[in-house]
């Protein structure tokens, strides 16, 4: 029987553990902690840090004293408009601004040539740099083929297969059949368009390092380039600043599924000097070898066949670094000329870009933009609204021939 209440007791325990106070001490702990941790399970989760973005308007930007860098263009016996309004453009810009005109092979002819007429017409070819979707000459231009030094994940057919409209491209291009039938029935510059926005941000930077903005647009965008010097006048280009015409874009799991938005390539946008180091910083080991991939290679899993747009996924790069877009509509205008609307969102508000261009349009603006020059006075201050709301009332309300405005 001795034995039988020896035996009685725990057999792994520890003789300091055999006291039945004790045992209830711990027995009453571990209920505790069992309820502490029920509790804290029920708790309401913390509210997910979000990152801001704004739509413009947001604030008054007539506080904004800023005065034009172009000089009032004169009238000159034998001379054309265009380079009598090309001389008056401000060329010291350029050291801090850089303009960047994205274009492809097949693009519509009709419309490369307006845009190297009006917008991009005051640009020497060190100035100006043009990417595309193949090497080849613009005026005095050289089109860099933005796609020949991918990486060769691009080239794996099974991933991406769109990736072969290239590889078609440039096999016409060796066989001199470029510009026929065969290349407007096979080649789909559309489907070539995604993969130059990453690579352009790495050559961008590469050719014209720590310009204070670069300013991206396509073959159908017009740019008033005093409304966007003045524009950039009031920001600071070592700030991370991201800003254009604003688009939704994909959602985002890791902040409570927070909409996002990115910047419309079609009517340009603008990344400066700050956000393009972020964007373009690589982590490195404690003898100074890179340790990560570059830009176009670490984020090239987001182009893929399902998705849409190059500027969607430059958009979610930036926000995935921390930097959301700040979306200034409608300066940054995602409408053609005669489709603006008339309304209160409209009227008055400084107008930067335009896009979907028509040729005809592209060059009634460039004139339209010498005309005002004329009388322009270099010393007037903050006509960066005023200029526009005669544009607006002018032009858009009294459909008037520009030409003529």
């Amino acid at each position: 029987m001795a034995l039988l209440r020896k035996l009685s007791r725990p057999l792994f325990l520890p003789p300091v553990l055999h006291s039945r106070p004790l045992q209830n001490i711990i027995l009453i702990a571990s209920c505790l902690i069992l309820l502490i941790f029920f509790l804290y399970s029920l708790r309401e989760p913390e509210p997910t840090q979000l990152l801001p973005y704004q739509i413009y308007p947001q604030t008054n930007d007539s506080i904004h004293h800023t005065v034009t860098e172009f000089l009032p263009a004169s009238v000159e016996t034998g001379k054309d408009s265009t380079r009598e309004l090309c001389d008056s453009f401000p060329k010291h810009v350029l050291s801090r601004i850089q303009p960047v005109l994205k274009t492809g092979h097949g693009d519509n002819k009709e419309k490369l040539n307006a845009q190297m007429d009006s917008t991009s017409a005051c640009f020497t070819p060190d100035e100006l740099i043009i990417f595309s979707d193949l090497d080849e000459k613009i005026r005095d231009h050289h089109a860099i083929d933005i796609l020949a030094h991918l990486p060769s994940a691009h080239y794996n057919a099974t991933t991406f297969k769109m990736w072969e409209e290239y590889l078609a491209q440039k096999e016409m291009q060796a066989n001199d059949v470029l510009d026929t039938a065969a290349q407007v029935k096979h080649i789909n510059g559309w489907a070539l368009d995604k993969f130059k926005f990453l690579p352009m941000m790495e050559r961008a930077w590469a050719m014209k390092p720590n310009r204070d903005f670069y300013v991206f647009y396509e073959t159908d965008t017009y740019i008033f380039w005093d409304n966007l010097f003045r524009f950039l006048q009031t920001y600071n280009p070592d700030a991370n600043v991201y800003i254009g015409s604003p688009s939704p874009g994909r959602r985002d799991p890791k902040r409570g599924d927070q909409g996002t938005l990115f910047a419309n390539g079609g009517p340009g946008y603008v990344i400066s000097r700050g956000a393009m180091k972020t964007l373009l910083q690589r982590t490195t080991g404690p003898y100074g070898q890179y340790t990560d991939d570059p830009l176009s290679v670490k984020f090239s899993y987001l182009n893929h066949d399902d998705e849409c747009c190059g500027d969607s996924v430059l958009g979610w790069v930036l926000w995935e670094l921390g930097i959301p877009m700040h979306g200034h509509w409608p300066m940054f205008s995602d409408y053609g000329l005669h489709d603006i609307p008339f309304n209160d969102q409209h009227w008055c508000q400084p107008l930067i870009t335009l896009h979907k261009t028509s040729p005809k349009d592209m060059v009634d603006l460039f004139s339209w933009e010498f005309s005002q020059r004329k009388s322009q006075v270099s010393s007037v201050p903050n006509m960066f609204h005023t200029t526009i709301c005669f544009f607006f009332y002018r032009v858009r309300a009294s459909n008037v021939d520009l030409l003529h405005s």
